[in-house]
This record gives structure tokens, C-alpha cells and sequence, in this order.
């Protein structure tokens, strides 16, 4: 006989499955947000009405067709599971995955967990967040001065502008800057990394403290000429670092010469209001240029002692006790603690060659040739090693100009990534003129002179930092601006002749690629 039915029960729909484990919810991030940077948060429910806990596996995608496994901070094992639901939250290193150069408009990110039961089921089922933005290039700077955004030429006004302390994940920031006289910025002038004009004008905000260096007090004047005897008068140059005009009474006042072309140059007289260089009679260009440190208190640093005659080409040992007082009438230590170190400047027309140094002398030589029949230099001796960095015996094979990092040299152990402020001085140890160029908080450029006795130039890396002031700038490297210095200021200085008459907007943007 037939079955009499009644009404059916209401429908109950429930997800059979060998596995009872599965990813419920995911909350973050949010349909449509924008993330910045590295660490973008995924907040996900694993529910379950048997299994305690799961692993899962965190995958991503931008086009949402194509998934690959995500960088993720955080345990991914043994997660816990419960009947209403367990929130975990976890950090996507999104720059990782997809790099620290662009910004992707519908990113999703898919979840599936795994009971350990077997089988498929929703355990196995990939569950996916909604469509949100990962931005991963810096933020735009806002612009200081100035404070209405134009620079008007007449002025010769500095635009400054923040860095951005939101670089996300790069370790470098690379600013450009674009000029027009309207705001459509059709002409797009740009000054880049790229361009010498960058390198040279653009300075950013000293912000670090000189990593084991004490700063030693003194002024930067860069590029000077020298086209025979020039007389520099302190108080007509300004300081790299901080743009103020020096003093015009800088009392016992000493100065280093720092080469940066093919031609030495060599100190004939120093004051207290001016230098008297002059060029050697050959060199590989027709005038000499250098960088000037003045020094505004060596006795705090250096015993310093001019005048030192060397007479022969072969290396003669000169005792420090013979030198006795300096010229600031310090007694010069006889002997000390460990060998110091020198730095040499000359004052004549043949090069005076630094040799082996002891606790008690140092080693000294005049060059083979030379427009002087004796060298003559100044030794600035420092009285404690930890004032500087030094990379002995330093080969230099190459007529070009060649960058080295300060992470390649050694004192000890390798030098800090950046020298904020960094002075650097090439001593000679040998018959061929060596220069510098470029020098900037990670590295500087070494080339030797095309002529000399010897076939390679041979040198002591000398790199120091000037004291900290409450403005202190330092050059734009051409390896970008580091992480140290995000949340500082730039600084760049229209120069004259680039700009037509009129007023000029400006405009600023961060990239981190090189």
C-alpha cells in the first residue's frame, strides 16, 4: 500500500565534506582599501564543528586568475579552529612578492586551510578576500619653501621639500623634481639623480649621527681653481655643508688640500684670513682644483706641524720626538699607543710620500721628480685613531675616475654604508699623483694621474666628518636618498642661468627604482 507523506521538513542545506575545517570569513583587507608598504594585515575566521586546529596556505593575486604563494610574518601551522569561529591575523611582506616599484589596482588574497583529514572538501577550497589596492611607491612630498609653491629667479630662492618616511620596503629614494612657468608642466624640466646637475645642487637633511666618528670642527669649501698663485680668502667662500659664508678671522686656522683633477696643488702660506695655493709645473690638465678643509680648532684633534723638510728620494725615518712642539706649541707625543695616523699636506712642488709608520716615527720621502729640488708638508697627526677611517695601501689602477663604495674599504672590518658629511683624502704612498671626485655619504671617486714614475697610484684612504651643525647638508649620492634620512627635508638650489625670467613652479616626486 502507498506511503501517505506529510508536508516536508523546511530545506537544510549543510556542507558535507571529509575534511571540517574551512576559512569562514575573510576580513581584511577591506574591499577597495588601499595598502601601503610592507606589512599590509590579513585577518581571516577558520571555523570548524569537529577539527581544533588546521594549517593554512596564504596565496595572492592580481589579476585574479593567476595565484602565487604569499611572504607571510607568522605561524601558518597549528592554527586554532573553533564551531563560531577563530580569528587570526597575519602580515603580508607585499614588496617581497611584488616588488617596491609600482601600484596594482585588484589584488586578492586566497586562503585554504588543511585539517589533516584527507579528501576534498572546503578544507580544500581556496577562499578569497575581496579586490583592494596595493601601492607600494612613496608617498608624495609636500613642498616647505616656498611656502606658495614658486620660485621666482630674481630671488634665487631654494626649493625644499620633505622626504617621505613612508618609503615602503626600498632601502632608496630617488627624488625628481620638474619646473615650468604653469602649472601644466608641459615643458617638464627635470632634475634627477641621473643628471650631474642633481648630483652637484641637490642636498638632503643631515639626520644621522657619524656611526663611531667624532666630527671634527672645521669648514668644507668646495672646487676651487687654481691657475697659478691664488690667494683664498676665507670669508669670500661658503661651507658645502651648511651654505654659510666663513668667517672672516678663522683663528689658527690649518688647512687640508683635498685633490679632485690631474694636476697637484700645494700650499705656499695660511692664515688666519686666507690660503695661497698654487699649482705643480705639470700635471695631466692645465689648472689644479681642490676642495678645502679649513680647520677651525685642530689643537682639539691634531698635532700639527708645518715646515717638515724632506730631503731625500729614499724613505728616511723622522722621530716624532724630533719634532718636538707643534705649531700651536703642543708637545708632539714621543711615543704612542699604537701607530697614528698621518695625514700629509704638501707645501712645495714635490711630493712628500708617506712610508711605514711606528709608535714612535714615521717614514718620509720626496717624489722622484718634481718643480722643487726638496719636499716640503705639513703632518697633521691625529692624537686618537677613532677620529677617522682609514684603508691603507690602496692601489689605484685606473686614469678614470672609478666610484668606491665605503663599504669596500676596511679599517678593522668593513666602513658604515654612509659617512654623513664625509671629507675623504687620498695620502700618496707612491710616485703618481692621485684625485677624488664626487665625494658623497656612500662613496666617493678615485682616479690616478696620467703621468708618474710609478705604474699605479698607491694610497691611504683618509675619511672623517665635519662637526654637526643645526643646518647641515650633505650631497645627493647618485645611489638614492637611504632610510636613515626618510622623514627629513631636501634641499636643491636653482643655479644661475637655468631659468628664464619669471616664475617657476615646481613640483617633487619619490621613485625607489635606480
Amino acid at each position: 500500500m502507498a506511503l501517505n507523506l506529510g508536508p516536508w521538513s523546511p530545506t537544510n542545506t549543510h556542507d558535507y565534506r571529509l575534511g571540517n575545517a574551512k576559512v569562514s570569513a575573510i576580513s581584511a583587507p577591506t574591499k577597495g582599501s588601499t595598502q601601503r608598504g610592507t606589512a599590509i594585515t590579513i585577518t581571516f575566521t577558520l571555523q570548524s564543528y569537529v577539527v581544533t586546529a588546521c594549517s593554512v596556505q596564504i596565496k595572492y593575486s592580481t589579476d585574479g586568475v593567476t595565484w602565487n604563494n604569499a611572504t607571510i610574518t607568522g605561524a601558518v601551522t597549528g592554527l586554532t579552529v573553533s564551531e563560531a569561529g577563530t580569528s587570526h591575523t597575519k602580515t603580508w611582506n607585499s614588496v617581497t612578492d611584488l616588488g617596491s616599484n609600482n601600484s596594482w589596482a585588484n589584488v586578492q588574497i586566497g586562503i585554504t586551510c588543511d585539517d589533516a583529514s584527507g579528501g576534498g572538501g572546503a578544507d580544500d577550497r581556496l577562499a578569497k578576500s575581496d579586490y583592494f589596492i596595493v601601492d607600494n611607491l612613496p608617498v608624495a612630498p609636500s613642498v616647505l619653501e616656498p611656502p606658495d609653491g614658486e620660485f621666482q629667479k630674481d630671488l634665487l630662492q631654494n626649493i625644499e621639500f620633505s622626504i617621505s618616511s613612508s618609503d615602503p620596503g626600498s632601502d632608496k629614494l630617488y627624488p625628481q623634481i620638474r619646473a615650468d612657468m604653469t602649472t601644466s608642466f608641459n615643458s617638464s624640466k627635470l632634475v634627477t639623480k641621473n643628471s650631474q646637475d642633481g648630483i652637484t645642487h641637490l642636498r638632503f637633511d643631515h639626520q644621522v649621527t657619524p656611526p663611531t666618528l667624532k666630527p671634527i670642527p672645521g669648514y668644507y669649501v668646495q672646487g676651487v681653481s687654481v691657475a697659478g698663485s691664488t690667494v683664498v680668502t676665507y670669508n669670500t667662500k661658503t661651507d658645502l655643508f651648511t651654505g654659510a659664508t666663513l668667517p672672516t678671522t678663522i683663528t689658527n686656522a690649518r688647512v687640508i688640500v683635498i685633490p679632485r683633477n690631474d694636476r697637484r696643488v700645494f700650499i705656499t702660506a695660511v692664515g688666519n684670513t686666507s690660503v695661497t695655493l698654487d699649482k705643480s709645473l705639470a700635471g695631466g690638465v692645465a689648472n689644479g682644483l681642490v676642495d678645502l678643509f679649513i680647520l677651525s680648532d685642530p689643537t682639539l684633534d691634531f698635532f700639527v706641524k708645518s715646515g717638515v723638510s724632506v730631503t731625500s728620494t729614499s724613505f728616511a725615518a723622522t722621530t716624532f720626538a724630533s719634532l718636538g712642539n707643534d705649531d700651536f706649541g703642543q708637545d708632539i707625543t714621543d711615543t704612542f699607543g699604537s701607530a697614528p695616523r698621518i695625514l700629509v699636506v704638501d707645501q712645495a712642488d714635490r711630493m712628500v710620500i708617506l712610508g711605514t709608520i711606528t709608535t714612535t716615527e714615521v717614514n718620509l720621502r720626496k717624489s722622484l721628480a718634481g718643480g722643487t729640488n726638496n719636499g716640503i708638508c705639513t703632518l697633521f697627526i691625529l692624537k686618537t685613531n677613532a677620529d677617522i677611517y682609514q684603508d691603507t695601501d690602496e692601489a689605484v689602477t685606473s686614469t678614470t675616475l672609478t666610484a668606491r663604495l665605503y663599504t669596500s674599504l676596511n679599517d678593522g672590518g668593513a666602513l658604515p654604508a654612509y659617512v654623513p658629511g664625509a671629507i675623504v683624502l687620498p695620502v700618496p704612498k707612491d710616485d703618481r699623483h692621485v684625485y677624488v671626485d664626487e665625494i658623497v655619504g656612500d662613496q666617493a671617486k678615485i682616479a690616478k694621474g696620467f703621468a708618474g714614475a710609478v705604474a699605479n697610484g698607491l694610497v691611504d684612504w683618509n675619511i672623517w666628518t665635519k662637526t654637526d651643525a643645526s643646518a647641515f647638508w650633505v650631497p645627493m649620492s647618485p645611489n638614492g636618498i637611504p632610510e636613515t634620512y626618510e622623514g627629513g627635508r631636501a634641499r636643491y638650489r636653482p643655479q644661475s642661468g637655468e631659468f628664464n625670467e619669471g616664475i617657476w613652479y615646481r613640483q617633487v616626486a619619490f621613485g625607489n627604482v635606480a
